[in-house]
């Protein structure tokens, strides 16, 4: 038997020479494809592919109330005279009247011909799938026995793609997304198709809804508070902000406040960070640590026992105090009030960015890694930083004094436990390392590296697992981080202005956000309360708001119209003088500010 290209069941179709008794093979149920694989609502009165709605107007071909007697003819063409096959030229008029609705007509030729479009297993498969009977379609599949090369792997993945759609329209979001991370990622061979889908997720922002100007220069840095109704920002003007979020549901509607300006501040603001009860925000200038209470804005005290640019600050996560490391390979801990409990001493690395896990079990720190000098000759000494014997290679511990120049550098994810102070992991990096974030099952790290590169990996081995690639990092200082439902994205700002969202599990380039000015944007964070709103910051000196698509929210009229204006009175000009590491190859360098001061699997 012949199959013909454009019979959509027939690589599942068979043709018996005879059947016992003539009859409609099957009480079909069809929406024009002989009803396999809806896709996505392509036929009323389906929704969102919704498979257990009702068959109503004609879809459901009813019983045939009478056997239909079978007419045999003879010969195998048309005609007499005709070099057309009897029965392709017959299943392509069923196929064409169950296309075009004709199902009771085309169950009849079915019938008369004995031409049997579908066997009993296909019946059922078709029935599963319009059930929503997912589990059932997939045994069914197998007993069809297909071979990958005859589609069973494309079947298999329409299955998983109409179970998530559906997902979608019922609003379970947290299901759909497992679909999407653990079925329909892995197999999709097009990153094309799997944005697509991604793209229908209701949780997922891609809309501006507010673009917030106060800062007169770069903003570095930003952090939602676990309420999810304040945002505090960094910035190059030497001040922080603490944002107050309206609680209008509605975007176009809602206001944004910058409650308080936290000037006081001598130099340019790298880090905030927000206690576990939102009442304490922590900003790092240079080497001092200020304490402002939330609620006033009054500076509650400031702290100076770093030596160098404090590059880092984390609450703990029973909110007993917060850790901060530096530039000066110190890190140390602080209870609530402000006053050190503890301290790591030397470090073997000049802190850029430090994280503690959820389960309260690991602190994880990266940064930059002095090697070791050649040994010297027998009976002599090792050489200073001008090339001249005497002194010492090393520093004694605890010391501030600067590094020689000449000594080489590496880059390196060091792992301690947190109760001992002992350090269990240290693993060499290529790339300068400048932002380290933790998955909320304490397994994973994220960490920046200026290489253009964005990696997940194992903090027991410091193994990558996986790579994000397309946003551009080389010389700046971006803060990336995880987001959406269960963490199932990852987000990242990038030197040519845009937002990038990857998908979790698979690595996949989801979407590429352009809005902001001119300059890198240096810090993205999701709203713990809301997986569908992030922020961001640049060198534009702005904030942007985004928020999930508006048709799944409000009214899609009326926040285009706010996103429209927004566009139009512009989102802030900036001269796009991103920041960089800056080092002058001693243990002093000015690092993270400006010239010549101190982001499951």
């Amino acid at each position: 038997m012949r199959l013909t290209s454009n019979d959509a069941d027939s690589t599942l179709s068979v043709s018996p020479d005879a059947l016992p008794e003539a009859g409609p093979s099957t009480p079909a149920l069809s929406n024009g494809h002989n009803g396999v694989f809806k896709g996505n609502g392509f036929t009323a009165p389906f929704m969102n592919g919704n498979g257990k709605a009702p068959l109503t107007d004609g879809h459901r071909a009813e019983k045939h109330p009478q056997s239909v007697a079978r007419v045999s003819l003879p010969g195998t063409t048309l005609y007499d005279d005709s070099h057309v096959d009897r029965e392709e030229f017959v299943r392509l008029v069923i196929q064409s009247l169950r296309d075009v609705g004709y199902i009771e007509s085309a169950a009849t030729l079915e019938a008369e011909s004995g031409y049997t479009m579908e066997t009993s297993d296909v019946s059922r498969f078709r029935q599963c799938i319009l059930e929503g009977d997912w589990d059932s379609a997939e045994d069914t599949l197998l007993r069809l026995g297909l071979s990958e090369e005859e589609g069973l792997w494309e079947a298999k993945f329409l299955i998983s793609q109409q179970k998530y759609l559906e997902l979608l329209e019922a609003r379970e979001t947290a299901s759909a997304l497992h679909i999407l991370r653990n079925e329909l990622a892995p197999s999709s061979p097009d990153p094309e198709q799997l944005h697509a889908l991604a793209r229908r997720n209701v949780s997922f922002p891609r809309v501006t809804t507010a673009i917030l100007q106060v800062h007169n220069d770069e903003v570095w840095n930003l952090q939602w508070s676990h309420s999810g109704g304040y945002l505090a920002t960094a910035s190059r003007d030497k001040s922080a902000i603490i944002w107050r979020i309206g609680s209008d549901a509605d975007p176009s509607t809602r206001e944004y406040h910058a409650q308080f300006i936290l000037r006081d501040h001598k130099y340019p603001v790298g880090c905030v960070a927000w206690s576990l009860d939102d009442s304490v925000l922590l900003t790092a200038s240079e080497n001092y640590i200020h304490m402002w209470n939330t609620r006033t804005g009054a500076l509650i005290r400031v702290l100076d026992a770093h030596f160098d640019v404090v590059t880092a600050l984390a609450w703990l996560p029973d909110g007993s105090g917060f850790i901060s490391g530096g530039l000066d390979r110190r890190i140390i801990l602080w209870d609530i009030d402000g006053k050190q409990r503890d301290t790591w001493g030397r470090t073997p690395i000049r802190v850029t960015d430090l994280a503690i896990t959820p389960d309260f079990s690991k602190l994880v720190a990266i940064g930059m890694y002095d090697t070791p000098l050649p040994l010297p000759p027998a009976g002599g000494v090792a050489p200073t930083s001008d090339g001249a014997s005497g002194g010492t290679a090393t520093p004694p511990a605890g010391s501030t004094a600067p590094t020689p120049a000449n000594r080489p550098t590496e880059n390196r994810i060091i792992v301690y436990d947190l109760l001992t102070k002992q350090l269990e992991t240290s693993v060499k990096m290529e790339g300068e390392l400048t932002s380290v974030k933790v998955s909320q099952n304490s397994r994973y790290v994220l960490i920046n590296r200026a290489l253009d590169s964005l990696g997940l990996h194992a903090i027991s081995t410091g193994r990558t697992v996986r790579k994000y690639t397309g946003h551009r990092q080389s010389r700046h200082v971006i803060r990336s981080g995880f987001g959406g439902v269960d963490g199932n994205f990852i987000i990242s700002g990038s030197e040519d202005g845009n937002v990038y969202i990857w998908h979790r599990g698979s690595g996949t380039l989801l979407e590429t956000l352009p809005g902001h000015g001119n300059g890198s944007v240096n810090s993205v964070a999701w709203n713990p309360a809301n997986p569908r709103m992030f922020a961001t910051c640049s060198d534009d000196h702005t904030i942007r708001i985004w928020e999930a698509n508006p048709v799944w929210t409000v009214g899609s009229s009326a926040l285009a119209e706010v996103s429209d204006s927004l566009e139009r009175d512009g989102g802030g000009k900036g001269k796009g003088k991103g920041r960089e590491w800056v080092g002058d190859g001693l243990g002093g360098a000015s690092g993270f500010g400006i010239a010549g001061t101190s982001r499951s699997l």
